[in-house]
Protein backbone atom coordinates (compact mmCIF):
# COMPACT_ATOMS: atom_id res chain seq x y z
CA UNK A 1 0.00 0.00 0.00
CA UNK A 2 1.04 3.49 -1.16
CA UNK A 3 2.09 5.96 1.78
CA UNK A 4 0.19 8.86 0.08
CA UNK A 5 -1.17 9.33 -2.84
CA UNK A 6 -1.99 13.32 -4.38
CA UNK A 7 -5.72 14.24 -4.09
CA UNK A 8 -6.45 16.00 -7.59
CA UNK A 9 -6.85 19.54 -8.26
CA UNK A 10 -9.76 20.93 -10.17
CA UNK A 11 -9.61 19.87 -13.55
CA UNK A 12 -5.85 18.45 -12.90
CA UNK A 13 -4.40 16.20 -15.37
CA UNK A 14 -3.24 12.43 -14.53
CA UNK A 15 -0.08 12.85 -15.68
CA UNK A 16 0.18 15.88 -13.36
CA UNK A 17 -0.86 14.11 -9.94
CA UNK A 18 1.59 11.39 -10.98
CA UNK A 19 4.10 14.18 -10.97
CA UNK A 20 3.41 15.71 -8.01
CA UNK A 21 3.73 12.01 -6.51
CA UNK A 22 7.38 11.49 -8.37
CA UNK A 23 8.75 14.46 -6.64
CA UNK A 24 7.03 14.25 -3.25
CA UNK A 25 8.60 10.51 -3.21
CA UNK A 26 11.52 11.30 -4.28
CA UNK A 27 12.56 8.66 -7.23
CA UNK A 28 14.72 9.50 -9.82
CA UNK A 29 12.93 8.10 -13.10
CA UNK A 30 9.71 8.20 -13.81
CA UNK A 31 9.67 3.85 -14.81
CA UNK A 32 9.74 3.54 -10.90
CA UNK A 33 6.97 5.71 -10.28
CA UNK A 34 4.99 4.25 -12.99
CA UNK A 35 5.92 0.87 -11.61
CA UNK A 36 4.99 1.63 -7.68
CA UNK A 37 1.68 3.21 -9.18
CA UNK A 38 0.56 1.08 -12.16
CA UNK A 39 2.60 -1.92 -11.70
CA UNK A 40 4.07 -1.04 -15.42
CA UNK A 41 6.99 0.60 -16.38
CA UNK A 42 5.26 2.86 -19.15
CA UNK A 43 1.44 4.45 -19.40
CA UNK A 44 -0.02 6.89 -21.62
CA UNK A 45 -0.35 9.38 -18.25
CA UNK A 46 -1.44 12.20 -20.03
CA UNK A 47 -4.40 10.70 -21.80
CA UNK A 48 -5.28 6.96 -21.26
CA UNK A 49 -3.61 5.55 -18.24
CA UNK A 50 -3.44 1.78 -18.15
CA UNK A 51 -3.07 0.09 -14.58
CA UNK A 52 -5.64 1.85 -12.66
CA UNK A 53 -6.61 -1.01 -11.32
CA UNK A 54 -3.39 -1.91 -9.69
CA UNK A 55 -3.22 1.79 -8.09
CA UNK A 56 -6.88 1.36 -7.27
CA UNK A 57 -5.26 -1.59 -4.73
CA UNK A 58 -2.33 0.63 -3.63
CA UNK A 59 -4.36 3.71 -2.27
CA UNK A 60 -4.01 4.57 1.35
CA UNK A 61 -6.64 3.53 3.31
CA UNK A 62 -7.91 6.94 4.31
CA UNK A 63 -7.91 7.91 0.26
CA UNK A 64 -10.79 9.61 -0.82
CA UNK A 65 -9.98 9.29 -4.37
CA UNK A 66 -11.34 5.86 -6.28
CA UNK A 67 -10.39 4.66 -9.73
CA UNK A 68 -14.10 5.92 -11.10
CA UNK A 69 -13.18 9.51 -9.65
CA UNK A 70 -9.43 9.23 -11.03
CA UNK A 71 -10.70 7.91 -14.46
CA UNK A 72 -13.33 10.35 -15.17
CA UNK A 73 -11.63 13.42 -12.78
CA UNK A 74 -8.23 13.31 -14.34
CA UNK A 75 -8.22 11.34 -17.68
CA UNK A 76 -9.43 12.21 -21.07
CA UNK A 77 -12.53 9.71 -21.06
CA UNK A 78 -15.05 12.37 -20.51
CA UNK A 79 -14.15 14.09 -23.00
CA UNK A 80 -14.75 10.90 -25.55
CA UNK A 81 -17.56 9.46 -24.11
CA UNK A 82 -20.56 11.34 -25.38
CA UNK A 83 -19.34 10.89 -28.82
CA UNK A 84 -18.23 7.00 -28.77
CA UNK A 85 -20.63 4.44 -28.73
CA UNK A 86 -21.40 2.20 -25.49
CA UNK A 87 -19.11 -0.64 -26.66
CA UNK A 88 -16.13 1.27 -27.03
CA UNK A 89 -16.20 3.03 -24.30
CA UNK A 90 -16.83 0.01 -22.10
CA UNK A 91 -13.55 -0.85 -24.30
CA UNK A 92 -11.79 2.42 -23.26
CA UNK A 93 -12.64 2.10 -19.31
CA UNK A 94 -11.72 -1.60 -19.26
CA UNK A 95 -8.05 -0.83 -20.68
CA UNK A 96 -7.58 1.25 -17.93
CA UNK A 97 -8.92 -0.30 -15.31
CA UNK A 98 -9.77 -3.99 -15.28
CA UNK A 99 -6.74 -6.46 -14.46
CA UNK A 100 -7.31 -8.89 -17.41
CA UNK A 101 -4.22 -10.67 -19.86
CA UNK A 102 -3.95 -9.20 -23.19
CA UNK A 103 -6.70 -6.31 -22.78
CA UNK A 104 -5.33 -4.56 -25.80
CA UNK A 105 -6.22 -0.49 -26.01
CA UNK A 106 -9.41 -0.25 -28.52
CA UNK A 107 -9.11 0.81 -32.13
CA UNK A 108 -10.03 4.11 -31.30
CA UNK A 109 -6.30 5.13 -29.90
CA UNK A 110 -5.57 5.20 -33.99
CA UNK A 111 -8.96 6.47 -34.66
CA UNK A 112 -9.65 9.38 -32.11
CA UNK A 113 -6.03 10.15 -30.34
CA UNK A 114 -4.40 13.43 -32.17
CA UNK A 115 -0.46 12.09 -31.25
CA UNK A 116 0.29 13.73 -27.76
CA UNK A 117 1.30 17.22 -27.90
CA UNK A 118 3.59 19.14 -25.64
CA UNK A 119 2.19 19.99 -22.01
CA UNK A 120 0.56 23.87 -22.37
CA UNK A 121 -0.06 25.89 -19.00
CA UNK A 122 -2.13 29.22 -18.72
CA UNK A 123 0.43 31.60 -17.07
CA UNK A 124 -3.02 33.30 -14.82
CA UNK A 125 -3.91 29.67 -13.88
CA UNK A 126 -0.61 28.78 -13.12
CA UNK A 127 -0.02 32.20 -10.51
CA UNK A 128 -3.79 31.55 -9.00
CA UNK A 129 -3.17 27.91 -8.58
CA UNK A 130 0.30 28.95 -6.04
CA UNK A 131 -2.03 31.23 -4.34
CA UNK A 132 -4.46 29.05 -3.75
CA UNK A 133 -2.70 25.69 -3.14
CA UNK A 134 0.61 26.40 -2.72
CA UNK A 135 1.57 24.65 -5.52
CA UNK A 136 0.95 24.64 -9.68
CA UNK A 137 -0.58 21.94 -11.71
CA UNK A 138 -1.21 20.76 -15.38
CA UNK A 139 -4.87 21.38 -16.00
CA UNK A 140 -6.67 18.65 -18.51
CA UNK A 141 -8.67 20.97 -20.39
CA UNK A 142 -5.60 22.75 -21.48
CA UNK A 143 -4.37 19.72 -23.17
CA UNK A 144 -6.33 19.12 -25.76
CA UNK A 145 -6.14 19.70 -29.53
CA UNK A 146 -7.51 22.67 -30.77
CA UNK A 147 -7.53 24.55 -27.34
CA UNK A 148 -5.62 27.16 -27.69
CA UNK A 149 -7.12 29.45 -25.00
CA UNK A 150 -7.79 29.52 -20.99
CA UNK A 151 -11.74 28.91 -21.09
CA UNK A 152 -11.44 30.90 -17.64
CA UNK A 153 -8.85 33.72 -17.87
CA UNK A 154 -9.20 33.86 -21.62
CA UNK A 155 -5.45 33.98 -21.92
CA UNK A 156 -3.65 32.68 -25.02
CA UNK A 157 -2.27 29.31 -23.59
CA UNK A 158 1.51 28.43 -23.33
CA UNK A 159 3.40 25.69 -24.87
CA UNK A 160 6.67 24.32 -22.77
CA UNK A 161 8.81 21.57 -23.74
CA UNK A 162 7.33 18.61 -21.57
CA UNK A 163 5.52 16.31 -24.06
CA UNK A 164 3.62 13.82 -21.00
CA UNK A 165 6.47 11.20 -21.20
CA UNK A 166 8.95 12.03 -18.21
CA UNK A 167 7.18 12.85 -14.78
CA UNK A 168 7.68 16.56 -14.31
CA UNK A 169 5.33 18.98 -12.40
CA UNK A 170 4.53 22.69 -13.40
CA UNK A 171 7.49 24.99 -12.59
CA UNK A 172 7.47 28.90 -13.19
CA UNK A 173 11.10 28.28 -15.20
CA UNK A 174 8.61 26.37 -17.65
CA UNK A 175 6.27 28.57 -17.49
CA UNK A 176 9.14 31.78 -18.37
CA UNK A 177 10.52 29.24 -21.21
CA UNK A 178 7.40 28.36 -22.84
CA UNK A 179 6.26 29.46 -25.75
CA UNK A 180 3.05 31.64 -26.58
CA UNK A 181 0.36 30.26 -28.72
CA UNK A 182 -1.12 33.46 -29.66
CA UNK A 183 -1.47 34.37 -33.45
CA UNK A 184 -4.17 35.63 -35.16
CA UNK A 185 -6.95 33.03 -35.51
CA UNK A 186 -10.02 34.46 -34.52
CA UNK A 187 -10.14 34.17 -31.20
CA UNK A 188 -14.06 34.18 -29.93
CA UNK A 189 -14.29 30.82 -31.41
CA UNK A 190 -11.31 29.19 -29.75
CA UNK A 191 -12.79 30.85 -26.54
CA UNK A 192 -16.07 28.68 -27.25
CA UNK A 193 -14.07 25.54 -27.87
CA UNK A 194 -11.95 26.04 -25.02
CA UNK A 195 -15.24 26.34 -22.93
CA UNK A 196 -16.89 23.04 -24.91
CA UNK A 197 -14.03 21.20 -23.59
CA UNK A 198 -13.85 22.32 -20.09
CA UNK A 199 -17.71 21.43 -19.63
CA UNK A 200 -17.20 17.68 -21.18
CA UNK A 201 -14.35 16.99 -19.50
CA UNK A 202 -15.74 18.76 -15.58
CA UNK A 203 -19.18 17.92 -16.03
CA UNK A 204 -21.31 14.77 -14.47
CA UNK A 205 -23.94 14.95 -17.55
CA UNK A 206 -21.34 13.21 -19.91
CA UNK A 207 -21.86 9.70 -17.35
CA UNK A 208 -24.75 8.52 -18.95
CA UNK A 209 -24.35 9.67 -22.32
CA UNK A 210 -22.87 7.97 -25.72
CA UNK A 211 -23.06 8.57 -29.59
CA UNK A 212 -26.51 7.37 -30.09
CA UNK A 213 -27.88 9.65 -27.74
CA UNK A 214 -25.64 12.67 -28.68
CA UNK A 215 -26.39 11.48 -32.43
CA UNK A 216 -30.56 11.41 -32.17
CA UNK A 217 -30.72 15.08 -30.65
CA UNK A 218 -27.75 16.72 -33.18
CA UNK A 219 -29.65 15.45 -36.05
CA UNK A 220 -33.02 16.46 -34.98
CA UNK A 221 -31.43 19.82 -34.78
CA UNK A 222 -29.94 19.67 -37.89
CA UNK A 223 -33.22 18.55 -40.10
CA UNK A 224 -34.65 21.85 -38.06
CA UNK A 225 -31.89 23.91 -39.23
CA UNK A 226 -30.81 22.96 -42.20
CA UNK A 227 -34.31 22.07 -44.86
CA UNK A 228 -32.98 20.38 -47.40
CA UNK A 229 -35.40 18.43 -49.58
CA UNK A 230 -33.64 14.83 -49.58
CA UNK A 231 -31.68 14.94 -46.55
CA UNK A 232 -28.60 17.22 -45.70
CA UNK A 233 -26.05 18.02 -48.34
CA UNK A 234 -23.18 17.34 -46.61
CA UNK A 235 -20.63 19.40 -49.16
CA UNK A 236 -22.45 22.66 -48.66
CA UNK A 237 -23.01 22.32 -44.67
CA UNK A 238 -19.15 21.78 -44.34
CA UNK A 239 -18.78 25.13 -46.59
CA UNK A 240 -20.88 26.67 -44.79
CA UNK A 241 -19.19 25.71 -41.46
CA UNK A 242 -15.99 26.46 -42.83
CA UNK A 243 -17.28 29.81 -43.16
CA UNK A 244 -18.37 30.73 -40.24
CA UNK A 245 -15.39 29.40 -38.13
CA UNK A 246 -13.01 31.19 -40.79
CA UNK A 247 -9.65 29.54 -43.04
CA UNK A 248 -6.73 29.84 -39.90
CA UNK A 249 -9.30 27.68 -37.58
CA UNK A 250 -10.52 26.07 -40.32
CA UNK A 251 -7.02 24.83 -41.75
CA UNK A 252 -5.74 23.95 -37.53
CA UNK A 253 -8.60 21.88 -37.58
CA UNK A 254 -10.08 20.37 -40.71
CA UNK A 255 -6.53 19.19 -41.71
CA UNK A 256 -6.94 15.63 -39.55
CA UNK A 257 -9.86 14.43 -41.83
CA UNK A 258 -12.77 16.30 -44.22
CA UNK A 259 -15.86 17.18 -41.93
CA UNK A 260 -17.55 16.15 -44.82
CA UNK A 261 -16.82 12.69 -43.73
CA UNK A 262 -18.08 13.55 -40.29
CA UNK A 263 -21.37 14.68 -40.96
CA UNK A 264 -21.66 11.68 -43.43
CA UNK A 265 -21.17 8.96 -40.58
CA UNK A 266 -23.54 11.15 -37.78
CA UNK A 267 -26.00 10.68 -40.00
CA UNK A 268 -25.01 6.99 -41.01
CA UNK A 269 -23.25 5.59 -38.71
CA UNK A 270 -24.07 4.49 -35.23
CA UNK A 271 -20.38 3.45 -34.42
CA UNK A 272 -18.84 6.47 -35.84
CA UNK A 273 -14.81 7.67 -34.31
CA UNK A 274 -14.41 11.00 -34.71
CA UNK A 275 -12.34 12.80 -33.07
CA UNK A 276 -14.95 15.05 -30.34
CA UNK A 277 -13.43 18.33 -31.34
CA UNK A 278 -15.66 17.76 -34.43
CA UNK A 279 -18.92 17.70 -32.41
CA UNK A 280 -18.11 20.66 -30.59
CA UNK A 281 -17.13 22.54 -33.69
CA UNK A 282 -20.90 21.50 -35.12
CA UNK A 283 -22.51 22.16 -31.67
CA UNK A 284 -20.93 25.70 -31.70
CA UNK A 285 -21.90 26.30 -35.21
CA UNK A 286 -25.70 25.56 -34.35
CA UNK A 287 -25.60 27.98 -31.89
CA UNK A 288 -26.05 25.73 -29.17
CA UNK A 289 -24.03 24.59 -25.98
CA UNK A 290 -22.84 21.20 -25.42
CA UNK A 291 -24.59 21.17 -22.54
CA UNK A 292 -28.19 22.00 -24.36
CA UNK A 293 -26.84 18.62 -26.50
CA UNK A 294 -25.79 16.35 -23.92
CA UNK A 295 -28.10 16.69 -21.21
CA UNK A 296 -31.29 16.76 -23.47
CA UNK A 297 -30.12 14.09 -25.83
CA UNK A 298 -31.37 11.88 -22.75
CA UNK A 299 -34.82 13.21 -22.14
Amino acid sequence: MLPFFPSPYPDELFFSVCSRFHVRSCNDKTETTCLQLLGCKTSRLYDFPRGLHVLGKRLPEETLNTVQQLVYGTTMFPLYKPFISSTIARMLYDYMVVDQVGCHAPTIHNVLVVNKISLRCCPACFYADLDLYGEAYWHRSHQVYGVRTCHKHREWLRQTHVIGVELSPLTENMLRQAISLQDDKPVHHLHRIAASVHWLLNHNDVMGSNILSTRCRLLRVLKNTCSFLGGIVYRSLEWDIRRFYGEAISEMIFRMERIESFLEDLVTNCHMKHHPLYHILLINFLGLSCGEIITNART
